[in-house]
C-alpha cells in the first residue's frame, strides 16, 4: 500500500507562516490557560491526578513554544504538535468539569475553548474527529456522576446540537477556503505556464509578484526582482506605469534591461489595476520578447538601403551605357565605314579584308541595338507611380497609332473586344500591349497577320486575364519559360527585334501585382495572356 505523507494533512504551504504564528499564539494563551487551572483546584482526590496532568501538558506546550523559534523541525510540523496539545487540553478540561460537578462555569468555559479549537482546523474530517474526541470525554464524565440522565438531557444533546451547527458554519468555511485555494492554484498554474513575462508594479514603482518567464527574459531571480524598482528593468517605465495614471492599457514596443547588462526588445502591454471605486492598487505588464522581429525589421531596413544604393547604382550604370560606351560604338562603326570609302576593294584591300571591314560595321551595329535594348529593360524595372483608372481600349488606340505604319504595311487585321479599366501605369500599358502587338506582326507567317485582343475576369485571382492571340510561327512548348528572358530570341540574329520585348513585359505585368503566360505550338499562333488584379496597391 502506498505510504500518505503527513504533510498532506498538513494546511497549504501559502499559509504557513498564518499557522505558525497563531500557533505560538495558541501555545502561548494555553499555558496561562492551564496555570489558572492549576491554581483554582481546591484538595480533593484528583487534586493530584490534576495537577500532574495540568503540569505535563503545560510543559509540553511551552517546550514547543520554544522550540518554535529555533527548530526548523518544530515549525515544519507545528501544526500536527498543536492537534496533539489540543486533544491534551480538552482532556484537561473535562477533568476540570467532573472535578466541579458539571458547574456551569467549567461547562461554559469547556464548551467555549473547544469552539474556538474547532475554527484552528483547515479540514473537515480532522474537525469531525475533534468534535467526537471531546463529545466522547463529556458523555464519559457525565456517566460518572450522580445524576447521568439529567446531564445527558441538560447538556449533551444541546452540545450535540452545538456542535452539529459549528461544524456546519466551519465546514462551509473549509469548503469555500478550499475551493478559493484551488482556484487560486489554476491561476498561478496559469501564470507560471505564460509564455510571456508578467509583473505587478505597485503604486511606489516596486515589482510585487512575477512568473517564471519574466526571470527568464530579465535574467533575474524571483527573489531579485521581488521589490526591485521597476524602471530598473522597463526603460523609461514612467511611461506605463504612472502612479497617476488610470488610463487604459497601452501596448508599445520598449526595451527591457537584462541582469548582464544587454537590452533586448520586448512588446510591453501595461494596465492599472483598479478597485470597484476607481481607486489605484498598482499596475500590471505583461512583456513579449520581440528580439529576433525587431532584428529581422533591422535586417529588412538594411536589405532595402542596400536596394536602393543598387538601384542608384544600376542608374549610373544606365547612363554610362548610354554616352560612354555608345561613343567608342560609334567610334568603331565610323571608321570601318571611312575605311570602306578610303580603300575600295580591289585597290587596296582584298576581297578578304573588305568582308572583315563589313564585319565591323554589322556588329558594331547589333552592339548599339544591345545598349539601346538595355536601356529600355533597365528603365522598364522602374515601378510604376503614376497609377490611376486606365481605360485598355484607349491603351490599345495608342499602341496601335504608335505601330500604324507597321500595321499598315504587313496589311494585318486586328479585333479587339470592348475591355476593362484598370488601376494601371497608361504608359507601362501601353508600352506592353504595343510590345505584344510587335512580337505578332513581326513573327507572321506569308499569309496576313490577325490579332485579337480580349480580356475577361476572374474571380478566383480577383483579376481582369487579358489576351493578345495572332497566326503567327509559334513557339515549341520547350521553350514557353525561356522566351521571357532577357535576350532570348529564338529566331535568326538578322531579324529587327532586340530580343527583349517579352521580357519588358514581364516585368511590366510584375510591376502591377500580376503574371503573364503564353500558349502556343510551332506554326500554329500565339496567345500571350497577362493578368491585372482588379485592386492593385498603389
Amino acid at each position: 500500500m502506498k505510504r500518505i505523507h503527513p504533510l498532506i494533512f498538513a494546511p497549504p504551504s501559502d499559509q504557513f507562516q498564518f499557522y505558525l504564528l497563531t500557533g505560538r499564539t495558541i501555545l502561548f494563551f494555553s499555558i496561562i490557560l492551564l496555570q489558572l487551572l492549576y491554581v483554582s483546584f481546591e484538595p480533593s482526590n484528583l487534586t493530584e491526578t490534576m495537577n500532574v496532568t495540568i503540569l505535563g501538558v503545560s510543559a509540553y506546550a511551552l517546550i514547543i513554544l520554544v522550540s518554535s523559534f529555533f527548530s526548523a523541525f518544530i515549525k515544519r510540523y507545528i501544526y500536527f504538535f498543536l492537534l496533539g496539545l489540543f486533544y491534551l487540553l480538552m482532556l484537561v478540561l473535562v477533568l476540570a468539569v467532573y472535578r466541579y460537578d458539571f458547574g456551569m462555569q467549567m461547562v461554559f468555559t469547556y464548551t467555549t475553548i473547544s469552539m474556538f479549537l474547532c475554527l484552528f482546523f483547515h479540514r473537515k474530517l480532522q474537525l469531525l474527529s475533534f468534535q467526537f474526541f471531546c463529545l466522547t470525554l463529556i458523555v464519559i464524565a457525565a456517566f460518572f456522576q450522580n445524576n447521568p440522565e439529567g446531564i445527558l438531557t441538560d447538556y449533551i444533546i444541546r452540545l450535540v446540537i452545538f456542535y452539529a451547527f459549528l461544524y456546519l458554519a466551519v465546514g462551509f468555511r473549509i469548503d469555500k477556503g478550499l475551493s478559493m485555494r484551488q482556484q487560486d492554484a489554476q491561476y498561478k498554474r496559469l501564470f507560471e505556464r505564460l509564455n510571456d513575462g508578467v509583473m505587478y508594479i505597485d503604486n511606489h514603482g516596486r515589482i510585487q509578484l512575477v512568473n517564471e518567464q519574466l526571470c527568464r527574459l530579465t535574467k533575474y531571480k524571483e527573489k531579485e526582482l521581488v521589490g526591485m524598482k521597476v524602471d530598473k528593468v522597463i526603460l523609461k517605465s514612467e511611461h506605463f506605469f504612472s502612479s497617476d495614471d488610470k488610463s487604459e492599457k497601452k501596448i508599445e514596443e520598449t526595451s527591457l534591461m537584462q541582469n548582464e547588462g544587454k537590452k533586448i526588445w520586448v512588446r510591453l502591454n501595461a494596465a492599472p489595476m483598479l478597485s470597484e471605486k476607481g481607486k489605484l492598487h498598482g499596475h500590471i505588464g505583461i512583456c513579449s520578447d520581440i528580439s529576433a522581429r525587431k532584428e529581422a525589421e533591422i535586417n529588412l531596413r538594411k536589405y532595402a538601403e542596400r536596394l536602393v544604393e543598387t538601384n542608384n547604382e544600376l542608374e549610373q550604370f544606365s547612363y554610362f551605357a548610354s554616352h560612354d560606351l555608345k561613343a567608342p560604338i560609334h567610334t568603331i562603326s565610323s571608321m570601318a565605314q571611312v575605311l570602306s570609302k578610303q580603300y575600295p576593294l580591289g585597290k587596296y584591300l582584298d576581297q578578304e579584308a573588305a568582308k572583315s571591314i563589313e564585319l565591323i560595321a554589322g556588329n558594331t551595329k547589333r552592339m548599339n541595338k544591345l545598349v539601346d535594348a538595355l536601356l529600355v529593360y533597365s528603365s522598364s524595372g522602374i515601378e510604376a507611380i503614376n497609377k490611376a483608372e486606365v481605360d485598355m481600349n484607349e491603351v490599345v488606340k495608342d499602341a496601335m497609332d504608335n505601330l500604324a505604319a507597321y500595321i499598315q504595311a504587313s496589311d494585318a487585321q486586328i479585333r479587339v473586344e470592348k475591355l476593362p479599366l484598370v488601376h494601371a501605369d497608361k504608359v507601362q500599358m501601353t508600352r506592353l500591349i504595343q510590345n505584344l502587338l510587335e512580337n505578332s506582326l513581326l513573327y507572321r507567317k506569308e499569309e496576313i497577320p490577325l490579332v485579337e485582343i480580349g480580356a475577361r475576369y476572374d474571380p478566383n485571382l480577383d483579376a481582369y486575364i487579358f489576351s493578345v492571340a495572332d497566326n503567327g510561327i509559334g513557339i515549341d512548348t520547350e521553350h514557353h519559360e525561356k522566351i521571357f528572358l532577357m535576350f532570348q530570341k529564338l529566331h535568326s540574329l538578322e531579324s529587327s527585334g532586340l530580343g527583349i520585348g517579352l521580357a519588358i513585359c514581364k516585368k511590366i505585368a510584375e510591376n502591377h501585382e500580376g503574371k503573364i503566360w503564353l500558349e502556343s505550338k510551332n506554326g500554329a499562333g500565339t496567345a500571350v495572356y497577362f493578368s491585372i488584379p482588379k485592386k492593385v496597391s498603389k
